[in-house]
């Protein structure tokens, strides 16, 4: 994951976001399933921070009929050989985790939520998935953050989530 510096044209406050940070949701059936993150100002803590991504429920129907349709790839039989684990129960975890997505998503009620304090009073400021923000508004002063520095950092745990993007209180962490 990446770390990025930004500080104000104008008040010269800085803030960091931390990008790609690992977590989870676990629904109700138990099944976990990847959850995304994106920056945005939350207005609740007054500050820059990571929010939930929400994939568009339209992208996961068509990537689950994809795999559903299309089957392995030949790198996943070279990737299953390493593992030896067998084509068909890695191909039906996959269509499980895929329609598990799929359910999730139809079923969200809530936007996207700060990933620190949970609230859902946000600003997402990087709508597409690969777009790096070099500099954002900041919305207290009117200034402009600008990026003044990044680097590479390795996560220690990960967060879990229900399925409205709430922390799960005493939910594990992995480390």
């Amino acid at each position: 994951m990446f770390s990025h510096e930004y500080t104000c044209d104008r008040c010269n406050l800085t803030a960091t976001y931390v990008s790609t940070e690992i977590g989870y949701y676990r629904l109700a059936d138990g099944t976990d399933i990847p959850r995304l993150s994106q920056p945005a100002w939350c207005n609740y803590c007054n500050a820059l921070r990571s929010a939930e991504r929400l994939p568009e429920l339209e992208r996961l129907q068509q990537i689950l009929a994809e795999i559903e349709s299309a089957g392995l790839s030949d790198g996943d039989y070279d990737f299953l050989e390493s593992l030896q684990q067998s084509p068909e129960s890695y191909l039906a975890e996959r269509v499980s985790k895929w329609r598990a997505s799929v359910r999730w998503r139809s079923q969200r009620q809530s936007p996207p939520r700060c990933l620190e304090c949970e609230s859902t009073d946000l600003e997402l400021l990087a709508q597409e998935i690969d777009q790096s923000l070099e500099s954002l508004p900041h919305p207290n002063c009117g200034g402009n953050f600008t990026r003044t520095n990044w680097w590479h950092c390795s996560q220690a745990c990960y967060t879990v989530l229900d399925s409205e993007g709430r922390g799960i209180v005493g939910g594990p962490s992995a480390t």
